[in-house]
């Protein structure tokens, strides 16, 4: 149990199974990080605690630097910021974020977060106000509101979506 390496990505393991994968998350889930990467795919184990993970230093550090050697670490922001990178380049691509998890798993709040991250990104990129920023903030508000209809109890969770969501942005350079 106390050997191996604890991995940001688990395909970077020295052995990849399910034993190995299961217990670098809960090494790393020990520790208090909760991201995980799996080759390209983000793994968020919910801590169904508060975290401070979601500061404007957390955010600062998806920004693109030159010393960064393209690598980030493992975050829901890491995700958000490379969609953003995406749908904004010179040659701009459709982004999908799939959020996907069981009841109680944290998905509302991955999203929420996401969609928080590419505000405070839209309003940085844009000089730190901007209508964009705005839309995006409407949507996090509105998605609140949103959340509440179709819920119900669940062993889990007191307020468990019924049905999915889908969410379309459309970010303009």
């Amino acid at each position: 149990r106390n050997g191996g390496p604890v991995a940001d990505d688990n395909c970077v393991l020295p052995h990849v199974h399910d034993a190995a994968i299961l217990e670098n998350l809960r090494r790393r889930f020990a520790a208090g990080q909760i991201h995980t990467w799996t080759g390209r795919s983000l793994l968020v184990l919910n801590p169904r605690r508060e975290l401070p993970l979601y500061s404007r230093a957390h955010k600062e550090a998806q920004l693109p630097r030159a010393d960064a050697g393209g690598v980030r670490p493992p975050h829901v922001y890491a995700v958000a910021e490379e969609a953003y990178r995406g749908a904004t380049s010179s040659a701009p691509t459709a982004q999908v974020v799939v959020v996907s998890g069981e009841s109680g798993a944290g998905k509302t709040e991955s999203a929420r977060t996401m969609l928080s991250f590419l505000s405070w990104r839209s309003a940085a990129a844009d000089g730190g106000g901007a209508a964009g920023a705005e839309r995006l903030s409407a949507i996090i508000r509105a998605s609140t509101v949103l959340e509440h209809f179709g819920n119900a109890a669940t062993v889990r969770n007191r307020n468990s979506s019924r049905f999915g969501k889908f969410i379309r942005l459309q970010l303009r350079p």
